[in-house]
């Protein structure tokens, strides 16, 4: 199984590289080659931060290209050449077991998913899991969160081809990617056991755990108003069923939007409250919390 491990590289993931480069070179499974999509730094740059043994095809990005675009220009390059993909954060840090867990399961299945352990900016362990085993791992459950990211999952690369292009203004391309495998019926293996750690810091796109500000809020809002409308434009033809459910989301998600956008009151008063619930671990999990309805849809 011709294998990938991508990862993006870009202005302020520099402390982080090294811990990334050095847990690639530890995988169980050595039998892959590793691509880079570089987006505002120097192929040099790179190369000094990820160590001279890291053997990598680099891809920089164009000058004018979205992050996005710097992405999908090298998972298009990738593609075609290779059987599966392993998608990872650069900076994240994977378990030793992560590449052969991926290509294990995707022997069978279409994406893997697996779990990860989270961690402080400075790698300290936050002693949280991200799970995939129980009610979050529930295909159904990306009608309104995420669980599949550019940091856990892999992909055979036929199916992915079928999730693409992603449009280069779709910031949550993970989320994009995994709800078109879930509309299309493809194989999502949800993995209990851990193969990476997670690491939070203040430039995380998704924000997982509280402190929630009500500028966070706002455009986490904005973010997940735009997925729908990404989704709903790339899959004019939606099963039923499936478009019951992100119909149902993508209404919630503009009443909440109204609602904190017209009422100052209401957004503080939501902020204040999400603050206080337990943490769900599942990206975007914060935006229009059910719990929280009465506050901003009485």
């Amino acid at each position: 199984m011709k294998t990938a491990l991508y990862t993006t590289v870009y202005p302020g993931v520099e402390p982080y590289l090294s811990a990334w480069s050095n847990s690639v070179k530890q995988q169980t499974d050595p039998m892959f080659d590793v691509w880079i999509g570089v987006d505002g730094l120097s192929t040099s740059q790179v190369h000094a931060l990820i160590g001279k043994d890291l053997n990598a095809t680099l891809v920089p990005g164009k000058p004018d290209d979205t992050p996005i675009q710097v992405r999908q220009r090298a998972i298009l390059r990738i593609i075609d050449e290779y059987t599966c993909i392993v998608f990872t954060d650069s900076d994240d840090v994977l378990f030793p077991t992560r590449v052969e867990a991926a290509k294990k399961n995707l022997q069978h299945e279409d994406v893997h998913a697996c779990s990860m352990k989270l961690m402080r900016h400075d790698g300290s362990d936050l002693h949280l899991t991200m799970p995939l085993s129980g009610k979050n791992a529930k295909v159904a459950t990306l009608a309104r969160t995420n669980v599949l990211g550019l940091s856990n999952t892999a992909w055979r690369t036929k199916k992915l081809k079928a999730c693409l292009p992603v449009p280069s203004e779709c910031v949550l391309m993970d989320w994009f990617l995994g709800t078109r495998a879930w509309i299309q019926g493809m194989k999502i293996h949800f993995d209990h056991e851990i193969h990476m750690w997670y690491r939070q810091h203040a430039e995380n796109t998704a924000q997982l755990l509280p402190p929630f500000t009500e500028a966070k809020v706002i455009k986490a809002t904005g973010l997940v108003m735009n997925h729908y409308r990404f989704v709903f434009n790339s899959e004019p033809q939606l099963p039923e069923n499936v478009r019951d459910m992100l119909e149902k989301e993508n209404l919630r998600i503009t009443r909440f939007f109204n609602a904190i956008h017209e009422s100052a009151r209401t957004l503080s008063e939501y902020t204040d409250a999400l603050n206080r619930l337990p943490v769900e671990l599942a990206w975007w999990w914060f935006v229009a919390h059910p719990k929280l309805e009465e506050i901003w849809n009485p």
